[in-house]
């Protein structure tokens, strides 16, 4: 048995630091196992994957800022939820962009308040059939491609874009219905 497997998280870390190849080895077959599972009960294969190695990338940036003297393991909980956050931020501003790109400023009723909005268009989407809100939700919340959507419905990325096309154009129509009675 090698001198280092016997070490813990934070010795690891220290040597870690120093530059061991060996020691960052250990750490991942000791963690990989449970930190994979934490990304694929939040977000599912294959995104949970990507954050997976995104942690990894973001541990070998930060491991000098990590301190010996605290615990190893929240702290590195820490980085697995701050990725998972940042994937989220981002999957959020896609949304967004996704709104302010589909609807112009005469069809979304002015709101000060990013959360009236993100209600307006919750109630819109109910105006949908099941079908065209799932290719909103899986294009623009989960941002999933054209070529994952059309897979899951074994369909064609061209009738995919069609149906996600005329399911703006639907959601638009309810946008606008809402502010003429306004």
């Amino acid at each position: 048995m090698d001198k280092f497997e016997l070490m813990t998280d934070e010795e690891l870390m220290f040597h870690y630091q120093e530059g061991s190849e060996t020691s960052f080895g250990i750490l991942f077959k000791r963690h990989a196992p449970r930190l994979l599972s934490y990304y694929q009960k939040r977000v599912g294969e294959p995104l949970a994957s990507d954050l997976f190695q995104e942690l990894f990338q973001k541990l070998h940036k930060a491991r000098l800022s990590y301190k010996s003297k605290y615990p190893f393991l929240p702290w590195f909980f820490l980085l697995a939820r701050q990725v998972l956050i940042d994937h989220t931020r981002k999957k959020e501003s896609r949304f967004e962009k996704m709104i302010q790109e589909e609807f112009d400023d005469s069809i979304i009723v002015k709101s000060d308040h990013r959360e009236e909005l993100l209600q307006e268009l919750e109630w819109a989407l109910g105006f949908l059939d099941e079908k065209q809100r799932e290719l909103i939700l899986n294009r623009y919340l989960k941002d999933w491609s054209f070529a994952e959507i059309a897979h899951d419905l074994e369909t064609s990325e061209g009738a995919v874009r069609k149906m996600i096309s005329r399911s703006l154009k639907h959601l638009r129509f309810v946008m606008t219905q809402k502010k003429e009675e306004l």
